[in-house]
Parts: C-alpha cells; structure tokens; sequence
C-alpha cells in the first residue's frame, strides 16, 4: 500500500497553523513522501516509526520546478519557512556551480515551536565573493 503518514498532532500544531507560504504546506507533504519510514517494535499500535533515510532526503529546485512549476524563488522561501518552523533541517548544502544537491532531514523541532525551547534555525546564506560563491561565516 502506498501511502503518506502524517502525524495528527503535527496538523493541530501551532507550527503548521502558523505556515503562511501555501507552498510550504506542499512542499511538507513532498518532504514526507521522500521519507523511507521502518517500523521499530513488534507489537501492534506499540511500534514506533523510525525514518531511515533522514539526512539523506533529496529535493532539488529543478525537481520543483519540472515536477511542481514552482520557481526557484518560491522553493527558496517555502523551505526557509520549513526550516524557520522546525519541520526540515539541512544536512549539507550543495553548491551553486558545482551542481551540488542540498540534503535534508525530517525534524521534530516544530513540537516545540512557540516555547522556549524551541531551537531557531535558518538556512546558512551564500555570499558571492569575486564572482564566486562562497560560505557566509
């Protein structure tokens, strides 16, 4: 059976209430169709679901665009906000010229989001230095 799950308690979240880019709300859904889940444990309604392929989850700007018609400008804008909430993390970003991919992971941060234990994170910005990209320090 092929499927999405979504957690109910991550729909009644105040960090999916809180998502203003209607893009976004999509781009999550894509997010957790790339996910390869693995049940942990053996007994029913017991198991937990682990995500076996976190940090190595591609989504490129010409997949949005070939697949989706989303320009780059609004990727960019929907993953930041996925990254601002806490639902997406980036695990290595590629690089412009090389044709690097970003690679993401699935994050629970947006359990916490609205409380002081919420951990703020946004996606590292790129500087071009004499006509080169680099690595904003």
């Amino acid at each position: 059976m092929k499927g999405i799950f979504i957690e109910k308690n991550l729909i009644a979240s105040n960090a999916y209430k809180s998502l203003k880019k209607p893009q976004s709300h999509n781009f999550l859904i894509q997010f957790m169709q790339k996910r390869r889940l693995e049940r942990n444990g053996k007994k029913k309604g017991h198991e937990r679901w682990i995500v076996t392929n976190n940090g190595q989850i591609e989504f490129t700007y010409e997949e949005a665009k070939k697949e989706l018609g989303i320009d780059k400008k609004t990727f960019t804008r929907a993953i930041d906000e996925l990254i601002l909430k806490g639902f997406i993390d980036i695990v290595h970003q590629g690089g412009g010229l090389c044709r690097g991919k970003n690679l993401y992971s699935i994050s629970d941060r947006w359990q916490l989001y609205g409380t002081d234990k919420f951990i703020e994170k946004h996606r590292e910005k790129r500087k071009r230095i004499y006509g080169y990209i680099d690595k904003k320090l």
